[in-house]
């Protein structure tokens, strides 16, 4: 069995040809260890930067997993919206970033949304809007590509009228569907009259700001 004892990561940009898309690669360091090494370790292993100052610790983030799905449903699991609403399917920020968000019709690909759970997923698309504004400025973004989206939990359940509202102003799916936005507006007891689109995206622009932060 093996440990690790020394990792430095540098960008997948450093090759040439490589995709648009850019993640994180380790460069690692191995030694023989008889106990070998299990998740809990790894998460808590200090990875330092090849090209700069500074470390990358796992533990310090809070990702999506277990709080929202990131696949279609299983055998048993709910098939078909209620509300004719879907989500793409994604595996980790590049790849959400690239995909599709919300959809009207289901395919092999779809997550499904209900009243219930469609907060979480407008958390995901208004994630996808600020982070692709934050890729402009900032220049280390590509740390997180192969980790599943960031999440504060605490905040969005605290905030979620925040990311319901935005979404719907937002994606074109509900301007060609307002009665579904109607739906929504109603279930989260959300007044639109008392909601200004540009102080709850300042509002949530700082959050996404610090939450991507090495």
């Amino acid at each position: 069995m093996y440990k690790l004892k020394m990792g430095y990561i540098f960008s997948s940009a450093e090759f040439f040809f490589t995709k648009t898309a850019k993640f994180p690669i380790v460069i690692a360091l191995y030694e023989k260890n008889y106990l070998g090494m299990d998740y809990a370790y790894i998460k808590n292993f200090s990875f330092k930067f090849l090209d700069r100052e500074g470390e990358f610790v796992l533990n310090k983030y809070t990702t999506i997993d277990g709080y929202i799905n990131k696949y279609p449903p299983r055998s048993g699991e709910l098939t078909t919206s209620p509300i004719s609403l879907y989500f793409y399917t994604f595996r980790d920020l590049n790849s959400l970033l690239r995909n599709a968000t919300f959809l009207k019709k289901p395919n092999d690909n779809t997550i499904i949304i209900t009243l219930e759970n469609f907060y979480k997923y407008a958390y995901l698309h208004c994630l996808k809007i600020f982070v692709l504004k934050l890729k402009k400025e900032k220049d280390d973004l590509w740390v997180f590509g192969n980790l599943s989206p960031l999440v504060n939990n605490d905040f969005v359940e605290n905030y979620k009228k925040f990311f319901v509202f935005y979404a719907i102003k937002t994606h074109k799916f509900f301007f060609e569907d307002p009665e579904i936005a109607e739906k929504l507006f109603e279930f989260y007891q959300i007044d639109e009259s008392k909601m200004c689109l540009q102080k709850v995206e300042n509002f949530l622009s700082k959050y996404f700001y610090s939450l991507y932060q090495l």
